[in-house]
């Protein structure tokens, strides 16, 4: 089970590096940056996050994340939904696959 990770993100440096720690067992983590002017895309980056920048105008949750989904690779089978402020609690992957079955 190929499982991602992703969330949109707009100034959230203090964030990321926990996120990213707490998806770690993702096969992927993506984030869709919506224009920060911190550092957030750096530190994704540096936490194994695969950044894409996009511009949402005007402005709508809805649409920012549906835009960050389509950045999913289409091979992916389980996408999660956060916010970088949210995390996941260890042993997230294993439930998740325990729950799992392919009439899902």
């Amino acid at each position: 089970m190929k499982i991602a990770v992703y969330a949109i993100s707009k100034n959230e440096e203090k964030h990321v590096k926990r996120f990213c720690e707490s998806a770690k067992e993702a096969d992927l983590i993506v984030i869709a940056d919506t224009g920060s002017e911190d550092n957030t895309v750096e530190e994704a980056k540096k936490h194994g996050a695969v950044v894409h920048s996009i511009c949402i105008n005007p402005f709508r949750f809805d649409v920012a994340r549906n835009a960050a989904l389509a950045l999913v690779p289409t091979d992916v089978d389980v996408c999660v939904s956060m916010d970088l402020d949210e995390m996941l609690l260890p042993g997230w992957r294993e439930e998740l696959e325990k729950c799992w079955s392919e009439d899902i």
